[in-house]
């Protein structure tokens, strides 16, 4: 689960794209349990791309624009069965 990472971000585990995420306000997530090698090490790797784009908002601000994973990131396990995290959005 990544908490804030800006602007594009593309998520890769063990050299495998799992998944791409435009915006850097709101959080997101990616299911990995199939690109996972149990018993072994695992790679994951996030490519940021920071570049302003007139197709993800805001336009503007007043405050400063922040790039890159600038929030925290949690790696989630979880039971076989669970109540998913609904978005409004």
């Amino acid at each position: 689960n990544f908490l804030g990472a800006n602007q594009v971000a593309e998520v890769f585990v063990n050299g495998e794209f799992v998944g791409k995420h435009n915006g850097g306000y709101t959080d997101f997530h990616f299911d990995i349990t199939k690109q996972l090698q149990y018993g072994k090490e695992n790679v994951i790797a996030v490519k940021i791309d920071n570049l302003f784009s007139y197709d993800i908002p805001p336009h503007t601000a007043d405050y400063n624009m922040q790039g890159g994973i600038y929030r925290e990131v949690e790696l989630l396990s979880l039971n076989p069965v669970f109540i998913s995290k609904v978005h409004a959005y």
